[in-house]
């Protein structure tokens, strides 16, 4: 595991660049959106829920294109695995993953679970 101090400094550069990012080079604005997500993953596995909490919710105030839904998706998924943590009642998440599997993100919804069991 990466120590949490690290993460923190790098998730903080990672948001102050996005917009750049996305003006420069795509590929990389891409990239930066799956490094933040690891980030808040990695947090969610060393037990750091605050920080991880306080990095959601910086990500989930940004707008993000259509065609990158599917980083939303994760992320509310993480702020639902966080509160899911905290109260240990998994209804609100399991309505998340039937509401995503209803809609055909059945792959998506694959991924999210492994997040799940990877964490517990």
């Amino acid at each position: 595991m990466i120590d949490c101090d690290l993460l923190i400094s790098y998730n903080s550069k990672v948001i102050h660049q996005l917009s750049h990012l996305e003006q420069v080079d795509y590929e990389l604005y891409l990239n930066a959106w799956t490094a933040l997500t690891n980030i808040v993953f990695s947090l969610i596995q060393q037990k750091q829920n605050s920080v991880a909490s306080h990095i959601l919710n910086q990500l989930l105030t940004i707008d993000l294109p259509q065609q990158m839904a599917a980083f939303k998706i994760r992320i509310v998924f993480l702020k639902k695995l966080l509160a899911y943590r905290e109260s240990g009642d998994d209804r609100e998440i399991n309505a998340y993953l039937k509401s995503l599997t209803e809609i055909g993100l059945s792959n998506l919804v694959s991924e999210l679970l492994d997040y799940w069991d990877s964490v517990y």
